[in-house]
């Protein structure tokens, strides 16, 4: 098993892209639901302890998009929106409505994505390589790269602010803060379970009696180990900064299992998205 971490800004957004959609990275702007219609994947499914302290939630259901935005990316009950609305319905002003939903203190956010400048560079560095007919990653000469990064800071910081930086010394200290990495929430984990490598070739090759057999061992050992971890590793924070460190009841847990590597290859393996409750 390995773990990633999985921090407000961009703990859904890995989520949904690259581990709800079977490591897809170009998924454009279809559904989750759409997706899985055309590959013809099995959705995720909920498991974990902390799905008993989620009031009016059937953990039955698939995983949707929506839920793991609310849950990972805003730290609420999967289905925060259904809940709003049944509460407006009732009656409930709009600061009440607001409030459901919530399953303990908000996210810490970092005011600058600093991942964000470097991504948008990035992309641009790429696209300036491949126009000229080189390799994606080839070198950028230094001047050309200060250039684009200068644009692509111009225009962070009219989006953050909607205005022109005041001047050059402006302009300079929003870089540096763009360009350091700010401390943010933990919005959980990515747990990936993967048998090794003669076990998911046995499994492509197999009868598919015997294919079942081992998917089913698989899938009992993922359960297996995120009840030993729910038993002897399952803990949260509490208090202003997180001073204390308690156990928690249980993970509520969205889990996705692949065929296949980001290269095609037969490989089977388990995300466990998870998030304690």
């Amino acid at each position: 098993m390995t773990l990633h971490k999985l921090t407000v800004g961009d703990g859904y957004t890995y989520l949904t892209r690259q581990v709800a959609a079977f490591d897809a990275t170009e998924r454009g702007h279809s559904s989750l639901g759409d997706y899985y219609s055309e590959r013809g994947e099995a959705p995720g499914v909920w498991m974990g302890r902390g799905l008993a302290g989620l009031t009016d939630f059937d953990p039955q259901g698939p995983v949707r998009e929506e839920q793991m935005v609310a849950l990972f990316g805003h730290g609420r009950h999967p289905d925060t929106d259904r809940l709003q609305a049944g509460a407006v319905a009732a009656g409930a002003n709009p600061r009440e409505a607001a409030a459901v939903g919530h399953l303990g203190s908000p996210f810490r956010r970092p005011t600058i994505d600093a991942r964000g400048l470097r991504a948008r560079c990035a992309r641009r560095f790429t696209a300036l390589s491949t126009s000229r007919g080189q390799r994606a990653h080839a070198s950028v000469d230094p001047h050309e790269r200060a250039a684009i990064r200068t644009t692509e800071a111009l225009q962070m910081f009219e989006e953050a602010l909607g205005r022109q930086p005041r001047n050059d010394r402006e302009l300079a200290g929003f870089v540096a803060r763009a360009s350091r990495s700010s401390p943010a929430s933990v919005a959980g984990y990515d747990l990936t379970y993967s048998p090794v490598k003669s076990v998911s070739a046995l499994w492509a090759l197999a009868s598919p009696e015997i294919a079942g057999e081992i998917l089913a061992a698989h899938q009992t050992a993922v359960a297996e180990t995120l009840t030993w971890l729910e038993e002897h590793a399952c803990l949260t924070r509490l208090g202003k900064d997180g001073v204390r460190q308690v156990e928690a009841r249980g993970f509520i847990a969205a889990t996705f299992t692949h065929r296949d590597s980001r290269a095609g290859d037969p490989d089977l393996h388990t995300h466990v998205a998870v998030t304690p409750r």
